[in-house]
Order: C-alpha cells, then sequence, then structure tokens
C-alpha cells in the first residue's frame, strides 16, 4: 500500500510540533536540551521510505522489562500499513 508522501509529512511534522510545545512548557533547562530535527523535503520520500525501519530507533525502557520505540515510529508504521 502507498502513502501519500504530503500526508507522512504532515503527520511527522505535527508530532514534532507537538513535542516542540510540551518541551517549551517544561522548564527552561529541559527545554535547552531538546533537540528538535527539521522535516525532510517530499523529494526525499522514496529514499527515507525504503530504509526508515532499519533506522537504529530508540529503545524506552518500560516497567516490567517491556521496550518499546518511540511514538513517531508506531506512526510512521500505521501509515506505511
Amino acid at each position: 500500500m502507498r502513502i501519500d508522501a504530503a500526508l507522512l509529512t504532515a503527520c511527522i511534522a505535527h508530532r514534532r510540533a507537538t513535542a516542540s510545545q510540551a518541551t517549551a512548557a517544561s522548564t527552561s533547562a529541559a527545554a535547552a536540551s531538546a533537540t528538535t530535527y527539521p522535516v525532510p523535503d517530499v523529494a526525499e520520500y522514496e529514499k527515507l521510505v525504503a530504509g526508515w525501519e532499519s533506522l537504529k530507533w530508540r529503545i524506552i525502557p518500560r516497567p516490567g522489562g517491556a521496550t518499546m520505540k518511540p511514538d513517531d515510529y508506531y506512526s510512521i508504521y500505521g501509515a506505511v500499513q
């Protein structure tokens, strides 16, 4: 199944904007250490969609020894499926 590149880019940009707003609301020290990444150009879509799953995604520890990947991973995974 193919997904629209503009829709995927908009989804990722919205997620990052929401995260940026949450970071800005936190303490100034935490906001200063937050890193934001530029949204890639739509022309790079074909190259990025081929390799997004093989990126080294950060693993988030959960209680009981469970782990999960960041929310962006699952958003992209759902869009691709």
